[in-house]
């Protein structure tokens, strides 16, 4: 049994998810961001990235995950960032990247899933992972 929720609030510059997922699951959303073409062609936009991770299984492999494909008007993939789970943590845990967005950058591709082995287990009945407070804020780096 698959089971997976998403749940999306969007603002100007800033994605907020809650994603819950039991075995393997995905979901993407692709987010246009011409507007942001000049502060990223000269490379000023700068992106926030942050989840909260959990895991809930026996199985240390276990993991959830975000992950961002930067492209161009042509779908050509730039670049990527991925924040994932830690192993073997069953509450939730805050991770994060800051980084440049990559010149030329046009769209990008948001990417939340899991990755969960079926195997069977006799602590809890159905492993999952949950994904919570999903934010991507995109700003201006000013000059020093």
């Amino acid at each position: 049994m698959q089971s997976t929720s998403l749940v999306l609030h969007w603002f100007p510059s800033m994605v907020v998810v809650f994603f819950n997922c039991s075995w393997n699951s995905q979901a993407e959303q692709l987010v246009h961001i011409q507007h942001f073409s000049l502060l990223i062609d000269n490379e000023q936009a700068w992106f926030n990235l942050s989840a909260h991770f959990a895991c809930i299984s026996t199985n240390q492999n276990d993991k959830a995950y975000v992950q961002i494909e930067y492209t161009t008007d042509e779908n050509a993939v730039i670049n990527s960032v991925r924040l994932e789970s830690d192993k073997g943590l069953s509450s939730f845990h805050f991770k994060y990247q800051i980084g440049l967005i990559p010149n030329g950058t046009r769209d990008l591709s948001v990417n939340i899933g899991a990755d969960i082995e079926r195997t069977s287990t006799s602590n809890i009945d159905v492993p999952y992972c949950a994904i919570d407070s999903i934010t991507y804020f995109i700003f201006k780096k000013e000059d020093k």
